[in-house]
């Protein structure tokens, strides 16, 4: 399908109020309206689209995003250096008076311009004498009352609140839209036409994630006929099982684990997932991830058609074989293509505005028909990127949250990272691996490829400082990836479906279920699968394997499964490598996986005897790593369906997301702890049976903390954490993850070891440098040079510099921190912008030749060395290529 992905403006909350104070606003097209069915109605509604150059882009919706507070008078000006910003002013004026590229004068005036325009807003803010707004209070003073832009054509767009920004859903990011476009009437589309506005009978958070399912990206679209969904009733197994049962003490008010035998467990077996006939799949894929309105469901290849007729009663004939959905309306199995249940009709949850189920998937199915009967398809399994073994097995990766969770010994950290080890060594000292590396991670963003053409051209290449550099800067991060447990192992994710035969065998009632609850001892006899087997035809069967979904948090979460062969998946379901069939039917997956559902959830499956040897020990040890049930009581408050309560509820998203890094992170620290105190053989049983309380409480705190988009529960997360929170140094390996941590002591635990191991790699094999120089053609006749197109990119290569020099100037005294990161961001920014302009030249190798010249030897000053190479290759590859010998 055509990629008719929309460009937009992504600003931050707080510019947009300096901009309704007289500040310009950057217009950067950096956010995406992805190829959805959203996206179809707002040009269907008459979005205003433009081209430039390929893109398309609108300003008809904005991604708005409250990360940031809007700055009180006494703030803006305590950062602002008048004598700093007089001087450039001067400078801009001269470069004017003595530039005559009028091109390079509009641009110059356009930067006095925005000078001035600043000079008026800090004088504006010196008489009005602003106050500040918190990020949350200025959400709820754009949702409730909207924000104008004036944008520097001249346009003028009121925006009012739209909805929630779907690839940012949980971090509180939404979409304001253009008044003119009618809001109101695409905000029903969005609710099935139901007139919502005002309602307080509502689960409004659960609105508000389920109306956005489809704005959510696609990849293509495919017809299925409503009519030719069979929908059944959703299945529960109950079974018992100790657990840690996490839940709020109400007297303080934080949560605590509390171990509780025999706790009845409630699994649902077929949640969120469904069954598409394999007619619908003709490119060999096992799943799709579909959507519509109200609509989410993970289907599966399966051979319906072919289990009816196997399954007919042989006294009917099949083209009359009635079945009856879960609302018993009759449909023939010959017409039969899906089956779901009420889990992926998400419509259904607000079915009491249509007084009931059966008539709200009437309406739904109405609104479905009036769409051509249209489905989003957001995705297919797919196979990893992260390369194969000697023996062409493929190879995914593991992280710190699985490697921190299980007590590996240093002997067990050197076999498991071998792969990585010998790999990085290979970068070190073999070309042809780093040429390769390079090439399989190239991008626009990179100068992966130009170095490959490069190399390819001439070997020699590879002797220049700059490559060398490179391949240096290039290694390290590659070590730093592994530092944070980015270890290769045999294996790959597989999306999860789950208990397909018993939802065929329920399709056509003779699943055993009484009051939504399978009867288990009734059905155990015909079961393809019990407890932890699982049928992937990605391993071997008939051997065990280990089991992660993200999130992982700890040892209860580590899963083994047995891989069996079974004649009836590979007769009715029809798999890649990258599907795995399990059970839940008395077993705890779900719990285990924290909280998995089947609606494209999915499981990294390694086959490695090392992690399975180590995996055995959670289970050798289950009576302390017991699964962790949620028992966090949800949140009681009710919310009434407006832009105000829209601002609330994505307040309280917004902060909840922020902790979601401090929970996973304080698991770490706490599972370090715990195995520090275990290999040394710590004999405080209080303080050990302290430490895993506290590993299950972060477990089930991340899921709370991630699950908030489309539910909230009764607990302060601020609070918890600050509870949670420990005066202790970080496990040596949080310097290179994203908390880059400081505070750091060696731990006794898998982690740690690996940072042993990764200390003590062999440096590469010395080589000797060659000036690029002594690469550059010798075949250049330097007459053809077009002089006039050098001069005018040596004068831009000379202002980046002067440039960057002025901004190096203005952080000169700063201490770090913020300060340094906005000097990196400011210089990354000019260099990209000069650079741009550079790219628009016609560039031929006599040109390039003189240009790469000039700089390599050192008579006109260029940081970016590499960045100018890069950018010359992408303006025209053979005539760069041509310049080197």
């Amino acid at each position: 399908m055509e990629n008719n992905s929309v460009y937009i403006m992504s600003v931050e909350g707080a510019k947009v109020w300096e901009h309704a104070k007289g500040k310009n606003i950057t217009e950067e097209y950096i956010g995406m309206l992805p190829k959805s069915l959203t996206l179809d109605k707002l040009i269907d509604s008459g979005m205003k689209i433009r081209i430039d150059k390929g893109k398309k882009w609108s300003r008809d919706v904005i991604n708005v995003s409250f990360l940031q507070k809007f700055r009180s008078t006494n703030e803006i000006l305590e950062k602002f250096d008048a004598n700093k910003f007089a001087e450039s002013v001067h400078i801009l004026e001269n470069n004017i008076a003595n530039t005559k590229n009028q091109r390079e004068i509009k641009q110059l005036q356009g930067k006095l311009d925005s000078k001035n325009k600043f000079i008026e807003y800090i004088t504006l803010a010196t008489e009005e004498n602003w106050d500040g707004i918190s990020a949350e209070n200025l959400r709820i003073k754009f949702y409730e009352e909207g924000f104008t832009i004036t944008y520097k054509d001249g346009e003028i767009i009121e925006y009012e609140v739209f909805k929630r920004s779907s690839s940012k859903s949980r971090t509180g990011r939404v979409l304001f839209i253009n008044r003119k476009l009618n809001k109101d009437k695409l905000t029903r589309w969005s609710r099935l036409g139901m007139d919502l506005e005002g309602a307080i009978d509502v689960d409004y958070p659960s609105l508000l994630s389920y109306e956005s399912l489809v704005d959510s990206s696609i990849e293509d679209k495919i017809e299925i006929n409503v009519d030719n969904i069979l929908l059944v009733s959703d299945v529960k197994s109950i079974f018992t099982e100790d657990v840690n049962l996490i839940k709020k003490n109400e007297e303080t008010g934080l949560l605590e684990s509390i171990l509780n035998k025999d706790y009845q467990m409630e699994s649902d077996i077929f949640d969120g997932e469904g069954l598409l006939d394999s007619r619908y799949f003709a490119n060999g894929k096992g799943m799709m991830l579909l959507r519509q309105h109200m609509f989410k469901s993970c289907v599966f290849n399966t051979n319906i058609q072919q289990f009816l007729k196997d399954n007919c009663p042989s006294n009917i004939d099949y083209d009359k074989w009635k079945l009856k959905d879960m609302f018993g309306n009759i449909i023939l199995a010959k017409d039969v293509h899906m089956i779901t249940t009420p889990n992926s009709l998400k419509a259904l949850k607000f079915s009491h505005k249509k007084k009931c189920d059966k008539v709200m998937y009437e309406h739904w199915k109405t609104k479905v028909r009036a769409e051509e009967n249209l489905f989003g398809i957001v995705k297919y399994e797919e196979e990893s990127q992260r390369g194969y073994d000697a023996g062409g097995n493929i190879l995914n990766q593991t992280s710190y949250q699985m490697l921190g969770s299980m007590n590996f010994s240093k002997d067990d950290m050197g076999q498991l990272s071998k792969f990585e080890v010998d790999y990085i060594m290979k970068l070190k000292n073999d070309i042809s691996t780093y040429i390769k590396y390079l090439d399989s991670n190239k991008n626009d963003m990179n100068s992966n490829e130009m170095w490959v053409d490069l190399y390819n051209h001439n070997h020699k290449i590879m002797y220049t400082k700059q490559f060398k550099d490179k391949r240096k800067q290039d290694i390290k991060s590659y070590v730093k990836s592994v530092r944070k447990g980015k270890l290769r192992l045999r294996g790959d994710y597989t999306t999860i479906i789950q208990n397909g035969k018993e939802l065929l065998y329920h399709a056509i009632g003779k699943l055993p279920v009484v009051d939504g609850v399978l009867d288990y001892h009734a059905w155990r006899s015909e079961m393809e699968l019990k407890g932890n087997e699982c049928y992937t035809t990605q391993h071997e069967f008939g051997r065990e394997y280990t089991a992660f979904r993200n999130p992982h948090t700890s040892m209860s979460n580590v899963l083994i499964l047995y891989n069996k062969y079974s004649k009836f998946i590979s007769k009715y379901f029809n798999f890649s490598k990258n599907i795995i069939y399990t059970n839940a039917i008395n077993f705890a997956i779900n719990r285990i996986l924290s909280g998995q559902d089947v609606d494209s959830d999915s499981l990294v499956i390694f086959d490695n005897d090392i992690m399975l040897k180590v995996a055995r020990n959670c289970y050798i040890h289950s009576s302390q790593y017991n699964v962790c049930e949620n028992g966090v009581v949800p949140d009681t408050n009710t919310y009434t369906v407006n832009d105000a309560d829209m601002a609330k509820i994505d307040n309280i998203l917004a902060n909840s997301q922020k902790y979601i890094g401090r929970v996973v992170n304080l698991g770490a620290i706490y599972l370090n702890k715990y195995w520090d105190m275990i290999n040394n053989k710590k004999q405080d049983a209080e303080l050990i049976e302290e430490t895993l309380k506290a590993i299950d409480i972060c477990t089930v705190l991340s899921e709370i903390s991630i699950d908030m988009a489309k539910r909230f529960y009764a607990v302060d997360i601020d609070k918890q954490i600050d509870n949670l929170e420990l005066d202790v140094a970080k496990p040596r390996f949080m310097k290179y993850t994203k908390t880059k941590a400081k505070n750091t002591k060696y731990y006794c635990s898998s982690m740690d070891y690996l940072q042993e191991i990764l200390d003590c790699l062999d440096i590469a094999t010395e080589i000797d440098t060659k000036d690029i120089i002594s690469l550059l053609s010798k075949d250049i006749n330097s007459k053809k040079v077009k002089n006039d197109k050098a001069n005018n990119i040596v004068k831009l290569i000379k202002k980046m510099t002067e440039r960057n020099n002025s901004i190096e100037g203005e952080y000169i005294n700063k201490n770090g921190g913020d300060d340094l990161e906005e000097k990196y961001t400011k210089q990354a920014k000019n260099r990209d912008y000069y650079f741009n302009i550079i790219s628009r030249f016609k560039i031929d190798r006599y040109t390039m030749h003189k240009i790469i010249l000039d700089v390599f030897a050192g008579r006109i000053d260029c940081k970016y060395k590499t960045d100018l190479l890069n950018t010359l290759y992408k303006v025209d590859r053979e005539e760069f290529i041509a310049t080197f010998k």
